[in-house]
Parts: structure tokens; sequence; C-alpha cells
């Protein structure tokens, strides 16, 4: 080590004449190699000699180091190859200071385009075996051996500085020396101290202190810190909590004074921003200035009052668990929502035998899917007009057909159902021919749709701004409404790190989820209408019918299928395809067509049923059928 400090002593000896051959003011002083004062403005460089010192610093932009440290900020270089030129230069002889191999995190290239940054481990070491000058009775600071060595703490004798490392490349040197103008100084770009302590999952509590000796202070004791170096260094933080999130509770330990309590202040909106659980600590009091002088003075009273208040923070994030627990949840929760599912349960579809079998029409997602002509919005519509004729507010979003349209099925139905013999088709009124029933149809229809609202969608139709509309009108009215969407493979991707979602089935899956959490944040029932597989067209419906169909076999609470009921028929499954296509297109054609309503999943009622319906195209209107058959195993072939 002595021939080693000798040549780095020899060569801090041509500082001023380094300085006076490349690093001359325009007009005065010298020029920082970091912020280039001396270059612009005045052309005074704000470059100095520290008194009584060899030392650089730089008034302008705090840079500090020595000659060499200024040659390789200069030139790009490492400190190696800085040590090596100026030995060249001026006729050094001897071994370096530096490893013979420096530890180099990028590789400078030729052009040395990209800064150098430095692998500081080797230092560490040697400065950690100086450790033993400044300990007293085994402690620094108030600070144990033990934990100093497990932060790589050391000593720089030369320096008479203390180092501080918070990473491989960066670390903090302060002074032993009380009459010291720059108490600490930072070499590499600037890190906070102990980052590991964010992720390391042996406590789910971790301490933010400003300096590093107040982070080593609850270190100490067995809590987890981390140091920002400095209240300005905030963004630090956020920034590595952007790369990497953590699950672990932020105990905001900062000083009391103006800029401490700004930096809280950011600290706390920024968490918050993240979603990072966070709190104040609460043992801050005079008369100590820092959490380091507390423990110092009165290191038992301090471990008590330190360990106290962790205890409490842990009962308080433990408490934010007891709202899982199955006992809590059934001695204050249970009941009440017993209470609601039997008042959902009595919501009624307006259909006798579907609301036999579902057990009513509860909250929860429903999908509704069929192939073309079974009449899937037709039905939708009917069921949605049914709920609001019983008092329940209805939010239709149709991404397809218009009001004018949907005004049709209902004017058609309310004809038909109203006045059978006298009414009109959807086809002659949406041709403009009415007559004295058709126009008491239209008045019928409108005393009992004031809570039908009906959304146009389009390009642009989101899952989240449904739910929006949904949050606004029970914000404006405190009643929950029905809401239905037709239709699902029409609603616009989500976006996913904001981007959008390219991929069809993953958008399905993830919408489907997204509608699911709207029935549950809400309690409504949520009806969406599903297209088919072209493939699955002339067989009976089943989960592998539906597009996309993963999210909704999981997420959905109750899947409808709408098929023909000629698809059920034990004869029909023996046809080849041509004649299976010839009479399909025959019951497609039929004014009254036979549809079955087959449940494949339902959470609230029978698991499985069908239910058969007569279908009217013309009027747009479904009756259930009277010929009804009783839900066997043996008629529930598709669960066989």
């Amino acid at each position: 080590m002595t021939n080693q400090k000798n040549i780095y002593e020899t060569l801090q000896e041509y500082t001023d004449v380094f300085l006076n051959e490349e690093q001359k003011g325009r007009v005065s002083g010298y020029v920082c190699p970091k912020c280039g004062s001396g270059t612009h403005g005045n052309g005074t460089g704000a470059l100095h000699k520290l008194p009584n010192s060899n030392k650089l610093y730089c008034s302008v932009c705090q840079w500090y180091g020595d000659i060499t440290d200024l040659y390789a900020k200069k030139y790009n270089v490492s400190t190696q190859q800085a040590v090596e030129a100026l030995k060249e230069r001026y006729g050094v002889e001897g071994v370096s200071i530096y490893p013979t191999t420096p530890k180099v995190a990028q590789n400078a290239s030729e052009q040395r385009t990209e800064p150098i940054t430095e692998d500081y481990s080797w230092y560490y070491e040697e400065c950690s075996e100086n450790l033993e000058e400044i300990l007293d009775n085994d402690h620094y600071r108030g600070i144990s051996r033990e934990t100093l060595s497990r932060h790589r703490i050391g000593y720089d004798k030369a320096q008479k500085r203390v180092i501080l490392p918070c990473s491989d490349s960066f670390y903090t040197a302060r002074s032993i020396e009380k009459d010291e103008t720059l108490r600490y100084l930072n070499h590499g770009k600037t890190q906070i101290f102990n980052k590991q302590a964010l992720y390391d999952n042996t406590s789910p509590v971790v301490y933010v202190t400003e300096g590093i000796f107040d982070a080593l202070s609850l270190e100490e004791i067995g809590l987890q810190a981390v140091a920002l170096n400095s209240t300005s260094n905030v963004k630090l933080l956020l920034q590595a909590l952007d790369e990497k999130p953590t699950t672990k509770k932020i105990i905001i330990t900062l000083d009391e004074d103006g800029t401490a309590n700004e930096a809280k202040q950011e600290m706390s909106e920024g968490l918050k921003a993240r979603k990072v659980k966070y709190d104040f600590n609460g043992n801050y009091h005079e008369p100590f200035k820092d959490t380091n002088e507390h423990l110092r003075f009165f290191p038992n009273e301090f471990k008590k009052e330190y360990l106290n208040q962790h205890e409490k923070f842990m009962e308080s994030m433990l408490n934010e668990y007891k709202p899982h627990s199955m006992q809590n949840y059934l001695e204050n929760e249970f009941k009440k929502q017993l209470e609601e599912f039997k008042k959902q349960c009595q919501r009624k579809t307006g259909f006798k035998k579907l609301d036999e079998e579902n057990n009513g029409f509860a909250s929860g997602l429903y999908v509704v899917g069929g192939i073309p002509s079974v009449g899937k919005t037709t039905f939708a519509y009917q069921l949605a007009d049914q709920l609001v004729k019983q008092g329940q507010h209805v939010m239709f979003f149709s991404l397809e057909q218009s009001k004018f349209e949907l005004s049709i099925k209902s004017i058609a139905r309310t004809g038909r159902q109203n006045y059978p013999s006298h009414t009109y088709s959807n086809l002659r009124i949406r041709k403009g021919e009415t007559n004295e029933y058709v126009e008491k149809a239209i008045e019928d229809y409108k005393k009992t749709s004031k809570n039908m609202l009906v959304i146009e969608g389009g390009d642009g139709c989101t899952v989240e701004m449904i739910r929006n509309r949904v949050a606004e009108y029970k914000s404006m009215t405190q009643i929950k409404p029905c809401v239905f969407v037709d239709y699902l493979q029409l609603i616009e991707p989500p976006k996913r790190d904001g981007r959008t979602i390219t991929d069809a089935r993953q958008a399905v899956d993830m919408n489907v989820t997204a509608l699911k959490r709207l029935s549950r944040e809400f309690n409504i029932p949520v009806v969406v209408i599903s297209s088919l597989n072209r493939t699955n067209y002339s067989n009976e419906i089943g989960f592998e019918s539906f597009k996309e169909s993963g999210g909704i076999e999981y997420s959905a609470d109750t899947v409808w299928g709408l098929q023909l009921a000629l698809l059920s028929d034990k004869d029909f499954s023996k046809k080849d395809e041509s004649e299976k296509r010839r009479l399909i297109s025959e019951a497609k054609a039929e004014p009254q067509r036979k549809i079955e309503l087959v449940c494949l999943k339902n959470r609230n009622g029978k698991s499985s049923y069908r239910v058969k319906f007569n279908y009217e195209p013309s009027f747009d209107l479904y009756e259930e059928a009277k010929d009804q058959e009783e839900n066997t195993q043996e008629n529930l072939g598709f669960l066989k």
C-alpha cells in the first residue's frame, strides 16, 4: 500500500500544472469538466482547488474530484486509463493505486461516446480493512461493526472519509474532519442507499430516511431501511418503483424541516399515484435532529420506541386482512348479502318457465349466444323491456342497431301482444305503414319505456366507457340499472401498458373479465350478446360454439345459447352436412321458428336446463312454448 499511496500522492502534485495546461477558463478560473463553466457566459470558470488540498470542486454543479477524476471526465475514459495516461505524461514511475484490470460496467468504444461507469467494489474492500480506525467500542455513530460490515461501510485513511456504498458504481464519502467544508462528497451517478430493502420479503415494511446513517440506525435494531441521500432524490425512489414495483408498505421517516416536509408531500403523492401503501413515522420528536442522533444518545429508548411503533405498523397491516376473514364475513356481511340475494331472485325475466329454471334474474354476468336468425338481439331487447315493465331501470348499449330499429321491434311486439288481429309487422311499420292499432301500440310502449335507456355506440365503445355511464347514472338517480350490451365482439379491444390488445381472443377474454367486474362492482345483472363460430352452426350449442370462449366459460355466471330446436333432435345429428343445411334453412324460413334456450352454466339456480320458445321474426316476439318438457338427464343430452 505504501508504494501505491506514493504514486497517488505524486500524481496529485501535478494538479496545478494540468489545470494551467488544459483547464483555463476563457476569461479566468478553470473549466469544469462536467458543466462546462468557464466556456460560456462571462468565461469565468467555477472549478477551483480546495484550500490546503489538491482536491477540485465546482461551485456551480458541485462536481468533486482530483486530477485523475478530472482527466477521466474530460476524455471520457476509465479512472485506470486516466492514471496510466497521467503517469506517461509526467514521467511518473511505480505501481498504480488502481487494479491492473479495472472493472468497467460499460465497455468504452474507440470513440467513447458513452460515459464510463466504474465498479468501486474493489475500493470498498480495501476501505473495509481500515474500519477499525474509526470504531469506538466496536461502534461508529452508534452503529455496530456487524451492521457497518453488512453494508460494506469502510474508511479511506488518505482522504479521512467514511465510505458509504450505495451500489458498486456509486458511493458517498463522509469526512471525519469537523471543519471540512464539504462534509459529504458523491462519486458516480447518484443512487439511493440500500435499494434492495424495497424488495426483500423478510419484512412487509421498509422505512425511507433522508440520510444514510439514519437508515443504518434503523437497520441496527433489525428494521429494513432505505436512504434517499438527499430530500431532492425522492424522484430516484419513485423511478425505482416504476422500474420494479414493491408490495411492501413504505414508512416515510424524514427530518422535520422545510425541505423535508416538501419531500414528504412529493413522496406521499408519488406513492399514492403508484398505489404503494405508505405511512408516516410518528417517532420523530425533539430534541433530536435526526434518527441517528436519537440512537447515539439514547440507544435503549430508541430501540424500544421504534420497535413499538413498528409493531403498530405491523398490526395495522394485519388489520387490513381482517375483512378477508370468513369469521368477520359471517359476522358482518353474510346475512345482509343473503337478504340481498333473495331480493335479486325476486327480479323476473318475464318468461315464467325461464324464471323457474333460472331462479329469477339475479345479479351477475349473463352471456347470450346464437347463430344468425335465431333472434339474439330480439330476445335480449324483449327481456330488457319486460324488466322495465316491472319497474327496473335498463341501460341498453346497442353497438350494432339504432334506436329506430330497436323501437320498431318493441312497437311490433307490443302490437302483436295487445292487438294480435290488427297490428302490422315490423317490416310494414318500417315502411311507414300505420293504422290506429299501430298508433295504440306506440302509445302503450311509451307508457312503459321511460326507464329504458338506449345508448347507441360504435367505434371506440369500451367497457370502461360503459362502466362510467353506469356509475354516472347511479350517482344521479341512486338507482342501479340492469345493463345489456349488444354485442361482445363489437366492444373495442382494451389496452395494456398503453398498447391496444391486437389478439382477438385475448381482447374478448379481457372484456368479458371487465364486464364481470362491472356486475360485481354495482351488484347488477349485465347481459352481453355473443356471436358463435361458423363451424358450429349445424351442431348443438356448447362452450366450443362461442367465439374466443375461454373468458366466457370461466368468467360468466350464466351462459345461455339460443338454437333452432331441431338441432337437439336425435335424428338430425345423423344427417349429412348437406341435409342438415337444408333442414336449417327450412326452419329459419318458418314464420314461427322453434327455438330452444340451452343453459350451459348457471351459478344462481339449476346449473343446466332447456326452455322452448316460439319466435315470430315478423313481430320480434319471443313466447315460451306451451309444450315444455321436464328437464331430465335424458333431454339434457349435452351433459352426457
